[in-house]
C-alpha cells in the first residue's frame, strides 16, 4: 500500500517531468525558429554574394528595331563602361544591327527575336549604327552612338 510520502514523491516527479517538457518544448521552438530565420537570412538575394560582388559599373541597354528606325536614335557612353546591349526587333521584318568600328553586330534577327552584344567602351569615337540588310540604312535604320 503507497503512503502519503510516496503520494507526495509521485506528485513531485509527475510535476518535474511537466515542467522540464515545458521547458524543452521552449527550447525546441526556438531552436526551430532561429534555424529558420538563419537559413533564410543566408539565403536572402539582399545578402547573397551575388548581390554584394554584382558589377556595378555594367551599363544596360534596350535597343528596338523596326520598320525603319533603331530607337534610341543616340547612344551616350562613357569610357570605361561595361555595356551590354539588348538588341530586339520589334518590326514586321528581319533586321539586324551593325557596329563596324568596334567590330560588333548582330545575327539577322526575324520578328520578336532578341540578341545580347556585351563589350567594354574603352576608346572615344562618335560612330554610325545600323541595320545592314540591303535598303535599310538607307530608309533610315541608323543611330549615332557617342564613347566619352
Amino acid at each position: 500500500m503507497a503512503s502519503v510520502h510516496d503520494y507526495i514523491i509521485d506528485e513531485r516527479v509527475k510535476f518535474m517531468f511537466k515542467k522540464n517538457s515545458i521547458h524543452l518544448i521552449i527550447v525546441i521552438v526556438f531552436l526551430t525558429l532561429f534555424t529558420t530565420l538563419f537559413l533564410w537570412y543566408k539565403s536572402s538575394p539582399i545578402f547573397s554574394q551575388e548581390m554584394i560582388q554584382q558589377d556595378t559599373s555594367k551599363v544596360h541597354l534596350n535597343i528596338e528595331l523596326t520598320e525603319w528606325t533603331i530607337t534610341p536614335t543616340k547612344i551616350t557612353l562613357n569610357s570605361g563602361e561595361v555595356v551590354e546591349l539588348s538588341i530586339i526587333n520589334k518590326g514586321s521584318y528581319p533586321h539586324d544591327l551593325v557596329i563596324p568600328e568596334l567590330d560588333l553586330n548582330t545575327r539577322t534577327l526575324s520578328p520578336s527575336e532578341e540578341e545580347k552584344i556585351t563589350f567594354e567602351a574603352d576608346e572615344s569615337i562618335n560612330i554610325e549604327t545600323y541595320c545592314s540588310l540591303p535598303g535599310h540604312k538607307e530608309s533610315g535604320m541608323t543611330a549615332q552612338l557617342l564613347i566619352k
